[in-house]
């Protein structure tokens, strides 16, 4: 989503460039300001990028040459002194996108709320009565004296290309959306972090006995977590058809998972092991659904298919292979049971969705 939202911004900002245009009738600087070179120069780097519900906050930054014509007055006993400039102005924009869906299009709503500018003199003609230097400083006190006229020009124009009043996504052939499929995968993401610690992770307890006179039973507690998943969980929706505002899906997730066993085992009635020790191991999810498309969001979520493997199980102890088996087994095992439980949660989180 985070390309696709670049390259959007790119598109837009290109367009909006092209327009742009100041007025200035100050008594510093009378004249007029605009981009130059917009197609070869503008190159957009996205700093900061955040999904909140139904909009994204970004903060995007590039550098643009500028083409200054006008009157420059340097100081109040001087008279007016025509001139030309190119000037590199480096630009730093935080901005808002609402995102709406119609169907099976997604409309963005951009929103320009601080622009900051930067201008650096690069040549000046002529330059023997003013200095590069003494219009630098000239054009950044006018651009902080009419900033928030230059973001509300801002927003005018990017309201007059097509991304400001919404674009429509191409699903294509394969019905395909980057800006849905990235809120499925943020969705189950967050969802799946929450088991992030032991206590809002799984419990498992099992206990096996012998009905004979040799007392004998053997007994496995085990807790165990999905760790930091900020650093280790990964969610992709590598499967994704979008027809007539039904979606179906496939998403994949791979984690690590931290756990803590206690096992113990007795014989004629006297304990014979009794032992606490952690283990990490990989996990694996695979989630398949589908939904309707709202106008506000998804509806009707199902998630039909809900797959789990917890694998390579590593400990600082010295386990048995037996051991490590019934770990392995168990641990799978609770998790299993609790499908039904991830299936609804899962379901839950993407119903919560607004575009």
């Amino acid at each position: 989503m985070r390309a696709a939202i670049s390259r959007l911004a790119r598109e837009a900002a290109v367009e909006s460039a092209k327009s742009f245009r100041m007025e200035f009738d100050e008594p510093r600087f009378r004249g007029v300001v605009h981009p130059v070179d917009v197609h070869e120069t503008l190159e957009l780097t996205l700093s900061r990028f955040e999904m909140t519900g139904d909009r994204i906050t970004a903060e995007l930054e590039t550098s643009l040459p500028f083409q200054v014509e006008g009157q420059v007055t340097v100081t109040p006993e001087m008279e007016p002194i025509d001139c030309q400039a190119r000037v590199l102005v480096r630009v730093h924009l935080q901005a808002s996108v609402s995102l709406q869906l119609d169907r099976s299009t997604v409309q963005l709503k951009p929103l320009v709320s601080e622009l900051r500018a930067d201008f650096t003199v690069e040549k000046i003609v002529p330059d023997n009565f003013v200095s590069a230097d003494q219009l630098t400083v000239i054009l950044n006190g006018l651009f902080a004296q009419h900033r928030e006229r230059a973001v509300k020009t801002v927003n005018e124009l990017l309201d007059a290309h097509p991304l400001g009043k919404g674009v429509m996504i191409d699903t294509g052939d394969q019905g395909d959306n980057p800006l849905i499929r990235g809120l499925i995968a943020r969705s189950l993401h967050d969802e799946l972090s929450k088991r992030g610690n032991m206590e809002s992770g799984w419990h498992g307890h099992q206990r096996e006995s012998d009905d004979n006179w040799l007392k004998q039973y053997r007994e496995l507690t085990h807790w165990f977590w999905l760790d930091d998943p900020a650093r280790h969980l990964t969610v992709g929706v590598p499967e994704f058809k979008l027809r007539d505002g039904k979606l179906s899906f496939r998403a994949e997730a791979q984690a690590k998972v931290a756990a803590r066993i206690h096992s113990k085992a007795s014989f004629l009635g006297e304990t014979m092991i009794d032992n606490h020790f952690s283990m990490t191991a990989d996990a694996k999810v695979a989630v398949e659904g589908t939904l309707q498309l709202g106008v506000a969001g998804p509806e009707n979520p199902s998630i039909d298919q809900l797959t789990t493997e917890i694998t390579n199980f590593r400990s600082p102890a010295v386990l048995a292979d037996w051991l490590r088996h019934i770990v392995t087994d168990k641990i799978n095992q609770t998790l299993r049971d609790h499908h039904a439980e991830l299936k609804q949660d899962f379901a839950i989180a993407i119903a919560k969705l607004r575009w």
